[in-house]
């Protein structure tokens, strides 16, 4: 009896193989490509969220223990145990109220912010610049109120920080210590882009809407918020209000944006697909596979000749 062989011809697998040779090159380019784009996205990325605002309000949370701001001539208003009822207001423009405030003036204020304090900034009702302390700090109560000139910014320049940042709060009638405008745009960095030179590029970016409370938080459970550097500068476009920049350390980080009558906060976090369309080594490797199947048909054409 005479027995049946199953199985494929060598020669019919060198045939094959001739056939679709020329198309090999580029599927394996192509398929690399998406391999190591996808694989890198998941494992190997760093993004960096750089947030843009002019601000009438924000809070900051100080990280380490090099946040030293000179702040010139400031207004020291302490919270008393008990209001005063027998001191009486002598001007609508005063400072504090010193009813409710013990008052002093430092002509060359010096604070050192400690790790894990938070102020509150903001513009007062006379466009002075307020800074509301929530922790105790250098000698300073819980509640203090240091108040700085509306100029603070002209005569001292910028005032830079390490922590993290809350734009603004969530708008509702009355509210002044808001986000007036800006944007928001993220950075990649990743094993591919630093294997061939290019440190960073951009994967992302936005405007922000006004009235929206805004920082980036950590990119796992959403909750936690991301440190970074930033700094308070001098607002040229609009009174009463500061321009404030925060830049995340390299990481996973996302972009928590809380509206008003929303339940839940909007969470923006590139993902893969996002960093692979905005790399430029897509067209540049695409270009080469395409230079690659020309010269392929080309050679294939040569020989039928």
């Amino acid at each position: 009896m005479r027995s049946i062989k199953f199985g494929v011809s060598p020669r019919i697998l060198l045939s094959g193989y001739a056939r679709f040779r020329p198309l090999f090159i580029p599927f394996a380019a192509i398929l690399a490509l998406g391999v190591a784009f996808f694989g890198n996205s998941l494992w190997g990325s760093e993004k960096t969220f750089i947030v843009d605002a002019v601000v009438s309000g924000a809070t900051i949370t100080f990280n380490g223990n090099h946040n030293s701001w000179y702040l010139g001539e400031a207004v020291i208003c302490t919270p008393t145990r008990r209001r005063q009822r027998s001191v009486s207001v002598t001007s609508d423009n005063e400072v504090c109220d010193q009813r409710a405030y013990k008052v002093r003036i430092d002509s060359e204020k010096i604070i050192q912010w400690p790790d894990g304090a938070s102020v509150r900034m903001r513009f007062g009702e006379t466009g002075r610049l307020e800074f509301f302390v929530l922790d105790e700090v250098s000698g300073h109560a819980e509640k203090t109120l240091i108040v700085l000139p509306h100029d603070f910014f002209s005569k001292n320049g910028a005032l830079s920080f390490s922590g993290s940042v809350i734009f603004g709060r969530t708008i509702k009638t009355g509210a002044k210590d808001i986000l007036l405008d800006g944007s928001y745009k993220v950075r990649e960095s990743h094993v591919v882009s630093a294997m061939l030179g290019k440190q960073t590029y951009e994967v992302a970016s936005s405007e922000l809407t006004r009235g929206d409370q805004v920082r980036v938080v950590d990119g796992v459970s959403f909750k936690t918020s991301s440190l970074g550097y930033g700094h308070l500068s001098r607002s040229l476009d609009v009174e009463g209000a500061t321009r404030l920049v925060f830049q995340s350390s390299p990481g996973d980080h996302a972009l928590e944006i809380s509206s008003f009558g929303m339940k839940q906060p909007a969470v923006m976090k590139p993902d893969w697909i996002d960093s692979t369309l905005a790399s430029p080594y897509v067209l540049i490797v695409g270009l080469f596979i395409s230079l690659v199947i020309s010269v392929l048909e080309l050679h294939s054409f040569s020989r039928k000749e």
